[in-house]
């Protein structure tokens, strides 16, 4: 069996484009792993696992935030839920439990460590595509990244580095708030937390 674990937005696993076309953000060729393996595939809280999603005026896909998504997703709902689906799945299909593997991609890899945690009939874990660091430090990347391009002094990049971890000490010091979120323009860069 094989639990996957989808990375970061609240996409659902299928989405149908304007274009009348279905794309997905499952790195798993399905299709195929699933003659040897049962595939079971868990959407973000309250997310469908397909569902029609809309173009931006920037051009960038966009799906709205269903209602309950940022009171129940964290690390921790996203491992209860999969430790569920692992002993409910157990019970309910003829599955061969010398191999049951949970598999993460890029945030859900930070997620799947937690689940085998949870649950010992996990026996392989997966984490593809993951990261050590969290997403907070793509904003100090992206400056990095921006001064060596000449597209900023390091200066100036620096500036903007402190007054990121103004916001993110923000962050840090209100872990369990459900309402603050960080605003981020076209470029992925921060520009500050609201509530």
């Amino acid at each position: 069996m094989i639990i996957y674990l989808q990375g970061s937005t609240n996409f659902p696993l299928y989405w149908l484009n304007p274009n009348g076309r279905y794309s997905s953000s499952i790195t798993l060729d399905v299709d195929s792993m699933s003659n040897d393996y049962h595939i079971i595939l868990i959407s973000k809280p309250n997310t469908p696992l397909a569902d029609s999603i809309t173009i931006a005026p920037s051009g960038r896909k966009q799906y709205p935030m269903k209602e309950g998504y940022s009171e129940k997703y964290s690390l921790d709902w996203r491992a209860n839920s999969a430790d569920k689906v692992i002993n409910d799945a157990l019970k309910k299909l003829k599955i061969d439990t010398s191999r049951i593997i949970v598999w993460g991609h890029s945030e859900g890899s930070q997620v799947a460590p937690a689940v085998a945690i949870r649950n010992k009939k996990v026996t392989h874990v997966i984490s593809m595509m993951g990261n050590s660091l969290n997403h907070l430090y793509d904003f100090i990347l992206n400056e990095r990244v921006s001064a060596l391009k000449g597209e900023r002094s390091n200066e100036e990049a620096q500036v903007n580095i402190d007054s990121l971890y103004v916001e993110f000490e923000k962050i840090y010091k209100d872990p369990k708030s459900t309402t603050k979120s960080i605003i981020a323009n076209a470029n992925n860069e921060c520009l500050k937390l609201f509530s």
